[in-house]
């Protein structure tokens, strides 16, 4: 990658996570995915690669913003030398897997009621799949475990 930048996933998570009167969110979701990742644990790179990933962020968003650091891995148990944030959620497998198949379901239904244009029915149905804001967190990740 010879010196190219690295930035991590930074995704707006609506609902109550605007100002008042504002259209600018305070309320985000980084995510770093481990798609490669295959070990029983999660090392303490990953994690530490996380928790840059949300120091990056703090340094990027004024105060008013928050963060939910995400971290995509089959595991969901961080290794003994591992530090995470005690805010990290992790996909694990299970979940990504409910997360793919939810993902596929909005999108039929979208197509099939042809409805991509209409604001109202497209937010009706990302909130009904749980793909917005605080529901996505909740739904589609769950705290970690410590050995």
């Amino acid at each position: 990658m010879g010196g190219a930048k690295r930035y991590p996933s930074v995704a707006v998570c609506e609902g109550d996570g605007f100002r008042d009167g504002s259209t600018h969110p305070t309320r985000y979701i980084v995510i770093e995915c481990k798609s490669g990742a295959t070990s029983a644990a999660i090392s303490r790179s990953d994690s530490d690669q996380l928790s840059g990933s949300i120091n990056w962020f703090i340094s990027k968003y004024d105060k008013s913003c928050s963060a939910a650091p995400i971290l995509i891995h089959p595991s969901f148990t961080f290794d003994n030398q591992a530090a995470p944030l005690d805010a990290v959620r992790i996909i694990d497998r299970d979940r990504l897997e409910a997360l793919n198949t939810a993902l596929k379901a909005y999108a039929a239904n979208i197509s099939a009621s042809n409805s991509m244009r209409d604001q109202e029915a497209v937010r009706k149905q990302l909130e009904h799949f749980g793909l917005n804001g605080n529901e996505f967190v909740n739904r589609y990740t769950r705290r970690f475990s410590k050995p």
